[in-house]
């Protein structure tokens, strides 16, 4: 395939090689690593550069989540997918769960695959104490990888996280608004980035640590939380997640 010097010069600086072996790769020529081939791959198709008997956008994305029991994950895989299907790109829907199939033994999975990158949903950088070297032989391998509400800074990723310091805030002003002073906070371990961060905004905003219950993020935790919090006199309870919250209510209404 020849394509112009100028758009060869943008695609090696992109894909940060060098002239000679973006064209070796665009050429189909062997004597390029892996991950280098990968890497030219992956900034060939951001640039918008065809190559052909690659067929780059049949290679799926893979798309995973923590189990799916819980409501917001199906949530978070349905629109991936959806944003994913109106740019022709597959997915691979790869959920996790302490009786099935486990995070890092899908990354394991995805390494022997040829998948054009990975959308990790609250993955395992979320978790302080969970190895993340699984997904750096996935990242090394040349598979880009997305993290959605996660970070780990040993890894060459791009990440998005929602606000929980914003989240936290507008949930004690709504509560506040509604006349109340006893106000707790539900999550789950924190060992989770999330529950780190969203006890320090509770904290900032001048609450103690009294009022925060840590369990973890089911409905039983939140169950378990709720009793707690409001066994202390609280009459709101801000939860970490839907599941706690469903928790929360349950307690809530066995005590009248």
């Amino acid at each position: 395939m020849q394509i112009d010097r100028p758009r060869l010069a943008d695609l090696a600086k992109h894909a940060k090689v060098s002239i000679a072996t973006a064209s070796r790769v665009i050429n189909q020529k062997p004597g390029v690593a892996e991950r280098t081939r990968r890497s030219v791959y992956t900034s060939a198709a951001e640039l918008g550069i065809e190559i052909p008997g690659l067929e780059t956008s049949k290679q799926p994305v893979a798309i995973l989540t923590p189990e799916l029991n819980n409501p917001s994950f199906p949530a978070f895989a349905q629109n991936i997918d959806t944003l994913l299907a109106a740019n022709n790109r597959p997915s691979i829907l790869c959920p996790a769960g302490p009786e099935g199939t486990t995070e890092a033994q899908h990354v394991q999975m995805l390494l022997q695959m040829n998948i054009s990158g990975a959308i990790a949903v609250s993955g395992m950088p979320a978790d302080t104490l969970s190895s993340v070297a699984p997904y750096e032989l996935l990242i090394n391998s040349g598979v880009p990888v997305v993290f959605i509400n996660s970070y780990s800074s040993d890894l060459a990723a791009t990440f998005y996280s929602t606000s929980d310091e914003e989240g936290v805030k507008a949930a004690i002003a709504h509560l506040s608004s509604l006349g109340h002073q006893k106000i707790g906070l539900a999550i789950g371990s924190i060992r989770y980035l999330p529950s780190q961060r969203k006890r320090e905004a509770f904290h900032n905003a001048g609450f103690e640590a009294a009022s925060v219950s840590t369990t973890d993020y089911t409905v039983e935790g939140g169950q378990l939380a709720a009793n707690k919090l409001i066994a202390a006199g609280h009459t709101a309870i801000i939860c970490g997640s839907d599941m706690m919250a469903l928790g929360a209510i349950r307690a809530s209404n066995a005590l009248g």
